[in-house]
Formats: C-alpha cells, structure tokens, sequence
C-alpha cells in the first residue's frame, strides 16, 4: 500500500476545539475558508442556521469584513436554538446580524443582493427528509445564483454518492451516523458538478476526509486497548484539500483518494 499523504502524518494532537462534537470539528475550518471569499463590507446570506455554531464561526473569522449576515432557516424551532447563544444575541442587537425564516428554495430577497452564500451542510443533511433532494438543490442552486452579484460566490458541501467511485467495494455503512456522526444522504457529484456548471462560470473544488481505493481512511486512527479496539479523528482529516492537490497525490503516490466530502466554491453566477 502506498505510503500515505504527508498531511496525515502529523501527530494527532489537537487544539482548543478538540472538545467539539465531531461534525462541528468537521466543518470548522469550512467556516474559516470562507473568509478569503469575504470583501469588505460583505453583505452575506448564510442558508441553514440550524443551532447557531456556523454564524457565531462565521462572525468570529470575519475579521470585520461582513457588513451584514443574513442566516436563514425553514424551521423556527432551530432559529430558536441559534437565538439562544448569547454571541448571536450581541450581533443582533449591534445589528450586524439577521436570523430569518425563509425557504431556501424561494427567497424572499431581490436580485444581485449577496456577495457571498454559504450553504453548509445542507445539501443531503438538512434536505435529509426532501422527496426531491436533487431537486430542491436545484431550486436553492438557481435561487442562490440570482440573489447573489455578478461577482458573488457560493460556498457549498455535500457528501458524494458510491457511484462516482470505481471501486465498488467501498461500503459506506462504515461512515453512518454511528461512527463519529458522518452522515447524510449522499449526491452524485457528477449530477451536481453538471448544475453548477451550468449557473456558474467559475467552481473550485476541495476535498474533505481522503478515503483510499480499498476504503481505508488516513485520518481515523485507530488502537487497541484492553482488548478493545478505539478509534477517533485525526484533526489533519479534516482540512480542505484542493482538488489538484489530491490529484497530484495520486500521480506522485500510485495512489487513489477520494474525498468523503466535497466543498464546492462556485463564483460569477451566469446572469
């Protein structure tokens, strides 16, 4: 087997947020990418508030540069948690910060409004109980697309479907809500990388959580104690990777990787 990346071989020891439930630690630094897609004074649309922790990281790694976040949620019962923070609390009465319920797939927002939309663990996470997942995406797709400004950017994850790989063998089983929480309904990336296409003329590609052609995954470390094997994150798992630079990992190593997840940064919405 072919030696590993290089990013997985650091220790696994990790920082103040090692206390985070697992997929917080997951999308932590998505968050902190966003802020190199911020301009100054950025009027920003983050859809799928849920409990507040992405709008608290959002503000926090903003540097001053978001003029105004509007975060938005089909379900009242999560603004309600999100109100709850008491950082959340302090942006909204600064007024810096909107909490709205709205639906993704029709917003209620005029066109070329946003410059940046982040639509994070959404796409088969929060459209879990959609009839439509593909659908619906493509609803939020097309509306994100025409509330942001001809040089907006939308920022997006999702995790992708077995089919997209060329090893059948891989069981997705192993990733299920019982191990560590990475869950949600996987989309075919093809499908998706077609839509964006389409809306935008730009899209950049980053992969989260390598996974090996045999399934195996570089940053779950495992070991054995009193007989009982335990395993946990290395926190180097979950950095986005650019897509070329996993590509060249596969050349220089003889390897295959392939990303449990995938963030999407798509700019210039075709108007």
């Amino acid at each position: 087997m072919a030696a590993s990346p290089e990013i997985f071989r650091a220790q696994p020891l990790e920082n103040g947020d090692s206390s985070l439930p697992v997929v917080q630690r997951r999308v932590l630094p998505i968050y902190r990418l966003t802020t190199q897609f911020m301009k100054p004074d950025c009027e920003m649309l983050d859809i799928g508030t849920y409990d507040g922790f992405g709008v608290v990281e959002l503000l926090n790694s903003a540097e001053g540069k978001v003029k105004h976040l509007t975060s938005i949620d089909i379900d009242p019962k999560m603004l309600a948690r999100a109100l709850s923070r008491s950082e959340i609390n302090q942006e909204l009465e600064q007024k810096g910060l909107h909490l709205v319920q709205m639906d993704a797939r029709n917003l209620a927002l005029p066109n070329n409004c946003i410059d940046l939309v982040t639509l994070i663990e959404v796409i088969g996470v929060g459209l879990e109980n959609s009839d439509d997942p593909l659908a619906d995406w493509r609803k939020i797709l097309n509306e994100s697309a025409r509330v942001l400004k001809n040089d907006g950017t939308l920022i997006f994850t999702f995790r992708d479907i077995l089919d997209s790989y060329p090893d059948e063998t891989i069981e997705w089983d192993t990733f299920s809500a019982n191990d560590g929480g990475l869950k949600g309904i996987p989309l075919n990336k093809g499908a998706l990388e077609q839509d964006i296409g389409a809306i935008f003329e730009e899209v950049m590609w980053y992969g989260q959580i390598l996974m090996e052609r045999d399934g195996r995954v570089p940053g779950r470390i495992y070991y054995k104690e009193d007989n009982v094997i335990h395993t946990f994150w290395n926190s180097q798992a979950f950095i986005p990777i650019e897509k070329t630079q996993i590509d060249v990992w596969e050349k220089r190593l003889g390897a295959n990787y392939f990303p449990l997840f995938w963030i999407g940064i798509a700019k210039y919405p075709r108007k």
